[in-house]
């Protein structure tokens, strides 16, 4: 298997069509939407994680760089979006080298810290990965100029890299969830 970090302006239309593929196996509800893009609600990744089997992708995180505020304050966030394993490769550890390779090249690229969103079933995969949940938390996306919450099915999480605990306060997205 082979692990590599793809920026965004050198991802192939053919690597593209691959990991589309591999999200619509991964969220058939959202296949109608991941058959057609990457990005999620609009935000494109900086660059991407894939291990591959040959040609196949078989795990992927995308990450999305986007500055948010907390508190009234500046955080520059790499936003973990589109994370999978492919059916058949779930329960092998294949999710923890893409996630460590994807905070690896956020700490090289100088964020000061990881985010994501996840369901709760989840959260053990992402905390086996050093990362930590929020808990109980107000988050703000914008949506068509609406600022509005995200989804309550959402956990909230944090990877440290330059900050060690994540700031207190309201954390508001500067844009639509990743």
């Amino acid at each position: 298997m082979k692990l590599s970090v793809i920026d965004e302006r050198d991802m192939t239309p053919e690597l593209d069509e691959e990991i589309r593929a591999g999200l619509c196996t991964c969220f058939p509800a959202d296949a109608p939407a991941f058959s057609r893009a990457r990005p999620w609600h609009g935000s494109a990744p900086e660059y991407s994680v894939v291990l591959q089997d040959g040609e196949r992708v078989v795990a992927h995180a995308g990450v999305v760089n986007r500055t948010i505020t907390v508190g009234g304050g500046p955080l520059r966030v790499a936003g973990v979006q589109s994370v999978y394993v492919l059916p058949e490769g779930r329960g092998k550890g294949l999710s923890a080298p893409v996630l460590e390779a994807a905070m690896e090249e956020a700490a090289r690229r100088d964020f000061d810290c990881g985010l994501l969103f996840c369901v709760p079933s989840l959260q053990p995969v992402y905390a086996r990965c050093g990362w930590q949940g929020l808990g109980p938390r107000e988050v703000i996306r914008v949506e068509k100029g609406r600022e509005l919450p995200i989804p309550d099915k959402n956990v909230t999480m944090f990877y440290p890299i330059r900050i060690t605990a994540f700031p207190e306060g309201p954390i508001h997205l500067q844009g639509n969830d990743w």
